[in-house]
C-alpha cells in the first residue's frame, strides 16, 4: 500500500468549499480529543489559487475547525492532485462512509454523487452498499423532494 506524504500547511491558506453545519457535541469531542493526544488523521486538500487561498478543503472541515480553535495555525494535511469536481466526489463519499449522517443528509448526499454522473453501482462500491439499497436511497431522495416541491406550492397558494 502506498503512503501518502503529508504536509503542515497554513490553516489560513484553506478555503472550505462544501461547508457543514456540525454537531456542537460531536466538534466539541473532536476538539478535546486534538487537545489531549493531537490529530490522529489529517486532513485531506487540493492545490488551488482563489485569493489569498492555496488550498480547497476536501475531507476534515471538522478537524480543521477544532484545530483553528485550540490556537493552532498549521495544520497536518495531505494534499491531492485531483480538480473541482474528483474533490467534491471524494468529499461526498468520505461524509456518506465515515459520518453518521442524519436520513436527509445521507439522502441528498447519494443523489449528489447520482447527478455527478456516478452509477448506482459506483455509488454502492464507493460506500459499501448494494445496488439495491442505492436505488432505494435515490428513489426515496426523488420523493422527498417532490414532497418538498408540493408543499411549497401548498403553501404558495394558501
Amino acid at each position: 500500500m502506498h503512503k501518502e506524504k503529508i504536509t503542515m500547511i497554513e490553516i489560513s491558506k484553506i478555503l472550505i468549499t462544501n461547508p457543514r453545519e456540525r454537531d456542537k457535541f460531536t466538534h466539541d469531542e473532536i476538539k478535546t480529543n486534538i487537545h489531549n493526544i493531537g490529530l490522529k488523521r489529517p486532513i485531506t486538500v487540493r492545490k488551488i489559487i482563489h485569493g489569498d487561498f492555496l488550498y480547497a478543503l476536501i475531507c476534515g472541515q471538522g478537524r480543521l475547525e477544532a484545530y483553528q480553535q485550540v490556537s493552532e495555525t498549521h495544520i497536518p494535511a495531505i494534499i491531492k492532485d485531483v480538480d473541482e469536481e474528483t474533490g467534491h466526489l471524494m468529499s461526498l463519499t468520505e461524509n456518506i462512509a465515515r459520518r453518521k449522517l442524519r436520513t436527509t443528509e445521507l439522502l441528498e448526499s447519494v443523489k449528489q454523487l447520482k447527478i455527478q454522473g456516478l452509477t448506482d453501482k459506483e455509488i454502492g462500491e464507493r460506500l459499501g452498499y448494494v445496488v439495491s439499497w442505492v436505488n432505494g436511497v435515490i428513489k426515496i431522495a426523488d420523493l422527498l423532494s417532490a414532497i418538498q416541491r408540493v408543499s411549497l406550492l401548498y403553501a404558495a397558494i394558501h
